[in-house]
């Protein structure tokens, strides 16, 4: 009996082990897919770091792109499991690194031999930080401020004034963004980066397509077999969505049906003399975790395609059994 409990045991940690060894190979592929997922004007100036224990940190070289990727972290983590169609990223962890700082000190190095010691390079927040500063309001700006600060109670005027000079800095900053390439979303108002010709804030569309996602997964949960057209008429999104929530509820199923194999195959290995009715147990699961997937990538009840789906669904299982050992 002790050589069955290391041999589970041995089993287990080879699953742990392959478990890293495909973080790799997702951090790998995220590398080279990079662009597409989160847009070419993020991408120049960020890179995925490393992926641990589906934790994922991203160097940033940028102040500005650093605060866009900081504010919608939870949408490129979105945008990265859907890639992926599974669950590869649940945390995020965003660095700035600054890419000039060798540079800078090679410089003052070089500048400390010839004796000039005097030139000071800047890193790119401190000329941000002077250029916000050098901005002027207008005067219309200005009194708009005035006018909603005047109506705070006179015994508070210390707190006026401080909450007055915020308000003038942070409408600077605001006039600084929009000069630098950035756009008021015409949804909420809220100042954002596009990553092209987008028109609305990254939480505006996420909320919209949630809506689309949600609506949709709904229905083709209770109704897997309904077609395009009257799935698309009763939801009121396109086909788009229609295909790619299939996609992603199929590939939830497949990710269950994948861990229920390999945790199956562990029992039976690690007992022996109740192989059997763990067996006779797992074919029914096994096969309702067929008809779920097949129901849902497919959507139909011709059970020619049905069999052809089954055995394309038992290749991948072996494949992707196979490449986790």
């Amino acid at each position: 009996m002790s050589k069955e409990i290391k041999k589970l045991d041995k089993n287990i940690f080879e699953l742990k082990c392959s478990a890293f060894k495909g973080e790799g190979y997702t951090l790998w592929k995220l590398r080279k897919n990079w662009e597409l997922i989160t847009g070419n004007i993020i991408a120049e100036k960020s890179e995925p770091k490393n992926l641990y224990m589906r934790e994922l940190t991203i160097n940033v070289h940028d102040p500005v792109i650093h605060h866009s990727i900081v504010s919608y972290s939870s949408i490129i983590m979105k945008k990265i499991n859907e890639f992926f169609q599974g669950n590869v990223v649940e945390k995020v962890e965003v660095r700035k690194i600054n890419r000039n700082s060798r540079r800078n000190i090679l410089d003052l190095s070089k500048q400390e031999k010839t004796g000039n010691t005097l030139k000071i390079i800047e890193t790119a927040e401190k000329k941000n930080s002077l250029q916000e500063k050098e901005l002027e309001l207008s005067n219309e700006e200005k009194e708009k401020i005035k006018e909603n600060i005047d109506k705070i109670d006179k015994k508070y005027e210390n707190f006026a004034v401080r909450l007055k000079e915020i308000a003038e800095n942070n409408r600077k900053r605001e006039k600084y963004l929009l000069s630098s390439g950035f756009i008021q979303c015409s949804e909420c108002g809220k100042i954002f980066y596009p990553g092209g010709n987008e028109k609305i804030c990254f939480n505006c569309y996420d909320r919209k397509e949630s809506g689309k996602i949600e609506a949709m997964a709904k229905l083709l949960t209770e109704m897997p077999l309904i077609g395009e057209r009257d799935a698309v008429r009763r939801t009121g999104t396109d086909a788009y969505t229609y295909y790619k929530v299939r996609d992603m509820l199929a590939q939830r199923v497949y990710s269950d049906l994948f861990y229920f194999c390999m945790e199956k195959n562990l029992q039976i290995q690690g007992n022996e003399e109740w192989r059997d009715e763990i067996r006779k147990e797992t074919i029914v699961d096994f096969e309702i975790y067929v008809k779920n997937y097949i129901d849902l990538k497919i959507g139909t009840d011709n059970m020619e395609i049905f069999s052809k789906e089954k055995k394309k669904l038992l290749k991948k299982l072996n494949n992707d059994r196979r490449f986790k050992k």
